[in-house]
């Protein structure tokens, strides 16, 4: 998978099979997502924009971190759900879902 995402022509000249790897990439990572929206859907209940609350703190943390820097985003995440927690800790009725926004548009104005 890797030497196909970094060089497809090269890939294919060793002998591997780049579009099954395209295929089997595709496969795992929706299947993934599935399971996602699935064990999600289990714990809110389901309506038509029930991501969008769920995939504007991602957005930011992938920003925060870095966008192509895995080790970037994975901090990025950990800042956010710091930031989240405490958000928790010190107003214990809990803020609508708008006050997330703002903590992405923070970490966006501080990158």
């Amino acid at each position: 998978m890797r030497a196909t995402a970094d060089n497809t022509e090269l890939a294919l000249i060793s002998g591997i099979d780049t579009e099954a790897i395209i295929m089997w990439t595709w496969g795992i990572g929706g299947g993934l997502a599935a399971a996602a929206g699935m064990l999600y859907g289990i714990d809110v209940q389901i309506h038509p924009g029930m991501g969008w609350n769920f995939l504007i703190p991602l957005f930011a943390a992938a920003i925060l971190g870095g966008i192509g820097n895995m080790y970037g985003a994975l901090v990025g995440g950990m800042v956010i759900g710091i930031a989240e927690t405490f958000r928790l800790i010190f107003n214990k009725d809990g803020w609508p879902t708008a006050p997330r926004g703002s903590w992405g548009c923070l970490s966006l104005s501080t990158h």
